[in-house]
């Protein structure tokens, strides 16, 4: 029975060991410069006021980027389940701040939701691979922009 619950536990180790996700961020700045971060789970992506804070692991140091110096951000989420497969889901969400155009691309189809700060969806669609969404109409403001599974926070001028 002990060398049962010692191969158990040793699986169950080896597994929650194994299996890892991780983030990648790509910011475009308006320098021409191209900033890379790699965010692990302990890793964290935040907005402060007009800047983006990035923490690629609990105990490293906070990086911040003015939203006005980003071009482009792209989000890249790699889910590592086995050695022999990965999964790469590519998103790019830009420009934010966004003006009249807020541009979200894809490499797999997903729904997409603008969410205005009284919690009320003002936008709802379906994308295959880009879609440019129309934010004329919207006040200026804070929106969260939920992207399949994924929510990020965007700036309307």
């Amino acid at each position: 029975m002990c060398k049962f619950l010692l191969a158990s536990a040793f699986c169950a180790l080896s597994m929650g060991l194994y299996a890892s996700t991780e983030t990648r961020i790509s910011t475009e700045l308006r320098s021409g410069e191209t900033k890379s971060f790699t965010l692990n789970e302990t890793g964290q992506m935040s907005f402060s006021g007009r800047n983006l804070l990035i923490q690629q692991k609990e105990d490293e140091k906070v990086e911040s980027i003015n939203l006005s110096d980003i071009v482009k951000l792209k989000f890249t989420n790699v889910d590592a389940s086995s050695l022999d497969q990965s999964v790469s889901i590519r998103l790019n969400i830009y420009p934010n701040p966004v003006v009249d155009e807020l541009t979200i691309e894809t490499n797999e189809p997903t729904n997409v939701q603008i969410i205005d700060a009284s919690g009320k969806v003002v936008v709802s669609t379906s994308i295959s691979q880009k879609e440019v969404v129309d934010m004329r109409a919207l006040s200026s403001g804070t929106y969260i922009v939920k992207v399949g599974s994924s929510t990020f926070k965007i700036e309307k001028l």
